[in-house]
C-alpha cells in the first residue's frame, strides 16, 4: 500500500463566480501545499470571465463542476459538497489563498484532538496583497457557542470539517442564503459538537474594498435573524441555560442594529430610529450611529463610517 493511500483525502471547495483576477494564486496554493492527498472541487457558478479557462488548465486533481443555472452562494456551496469525495472538507475562496503546510497542520491537529471541526487564524490582507492585521481566535477549544453568539470570529478559509458532520440531516447549508451561509452553518454545528481551535495561520483572507450593498445589508439581517431562530428552536426541548438566553438577546439586539442599517442604506431614517430606540445607549458604536441618523447625515456617510 502506498503512502499517499494511507493519508485522508481533503475536498478543497472552491466555489467561483467570476473570480479571474486573483484565481490562479488560489489555486496556486493548494498545489505548493506537502500535504499530497487532495481533490479541489471547483464550482463554477456559470462564471462569463475567464475563471474556467484558468481552472481547467490544471491536472485532473482539479474537478471542475459547471453549475446549470446560476444560483445563490448556500446553494452553489450545497452543490459543490455533493461532489466531495474527502474525509475532510475545507473551503478556499478564489481571491484568498493557504499557507503552506497548512493542510498538514490542521489535519494533524484533528486526529490527534479528536474535533471534528476546528479552524484558526488568518492574515488579513489588502487588494495588493500587504498584510493588514491577524485575525486571530479569541475563544479557546470546546463548547463555544454562546461565546461565538458574542464574537464571531470564525474565518471561512481556515476552517477544516470531518465529513461525519455533514451526515447529521440538519448540517447542511442553507441554499436560500446568499451573504451569511458560513454562519448559519457554524452556528448549528457549535450547537453540537466542541470546536478546535488553532492559534496557527492557516490562510490569507483577502478584504475587499468593495462596499456593502443595499442589498446585501438587507438578507445580512434576514438570515442572521433565521440563525437565531433556528438555534432557539433547536434548544426549544431542552433546558436551555442563563448563558445561553443572554447570549441570544445581545444577538437580538445586534440583529436590530443590522436592520437599523438596511434602513439607513435605503434612506428610511424614521424606521432606522424605531429599530435602535431600545437599543441606542447599550453600546458606544450604537449611540454614535444613532446620533448620525438622528440627524440626518447622508446615508453615504454613515455606511463608510461604520466600515472603518
Amino acid at each position: 500500500m502506498s503512502k499517499l493511500a494511507n493519508l485522508p483525502l481533503i475536498s478543497i471547495i472552491m466555489n467561483c463566480y467570476n473570480g479571474e483576477r486573483h484565481l490562479k494564486m488560489a489555486i496556486d496554493s493548494v498545489y505548493a501545499q506537502g500535504y499530497s492527498h487532495w481533490e479541489i472541487i471547483f464550482w463554477d457558478n456559470q462564471s462569463t470571465d475567464q475563471s474556467a479557462s484558468i481552472a481547467k488548465n490544471y491536472d485532473d486533481r482539479l474537478r471542475y463542476f459547471r453549475a446549470e443555472t446560476h444560483t445563490t452562494l448556500g446553494g452553489a456551496r450545497h452543490l459543490a459538497l455533493k461532489k466531495a469525495r474527502g474525509e475532510y472538507i475545507t473551503f478556499l475562496d478564489c481571491d484568498d489563498s493557504f499557507v503552506p503546510d497548512r493542510l498538514q497542520l490542521q489535519v494533524r491537529f484533528m486526529q490527534q484532538s479528536g474535533f471534528l471541526f476546528s479552524y484558526g487564524a488568518a492574515e488579513v490582507i489588502d487588494e495588493s496583497g500587504n498584510c493588514l492585521f491577524i485575525q486571530q481566535p479569541r475563544h479557546k477549544s470546546g463548547d463555544i457557542l454562546v461565546p461565538l453568539l458574542y464574537h464571531h470570529d470564525i474565518n471561512t478559509q481556515s476552517v477544516m470539517i470531518h465529513r461525519q458532520v455533514f451526515e447529521n440531516h440538519w448540517c447542511q447549508f442553507n441554499s436560500t442564503f446568499v451573504c451569511c451561509v458560513d454562519y448559519y452553518l457554524y452556528m448549528l454545528i457549535a450547537n453540537h459538537y466542541p470546536i478546535g481551535i488553532m492559534p496557527e495561520i492557516l490562510s490569507k483572507y483577502r478584504k475587499s474594498n468593495n462596499s456593502l450593498s443595499k442589498r446585501s445589508l438587507h438578507h445580512v439581517s434576514k438570515e442572521v435573524g433565521h440563525t437565531l431562530n433556528t438555534l432557539e428552536m433547536m434548544n426549544s426541548d431542552k433546558i436551555c441555560t442563563p448563558e445561553f438566553r443572554r447570549a441570544i438577546q445581545f444577538m437580538k439586539k445586534k440583529l436590530s442594529y443590522y436592520q437599523a442599517v438596511s434602513h439607513v442604506s435605503n434612506a428610511h431614517y424614521s424606521k432606522a430610529l424605531k429599530m435602535m430606540r431600545r437599543i441606542w445607549f447599550q453600546r458606544l458604536n450604537y449611540f454614535i450611529f444613532t446620533l448620525m441618523v438622528a440627524f440626518r447625515l447622508p446615508s453615504s456617510i454613515i455606511l463608510k463610517a461604520l466600515r472603518r
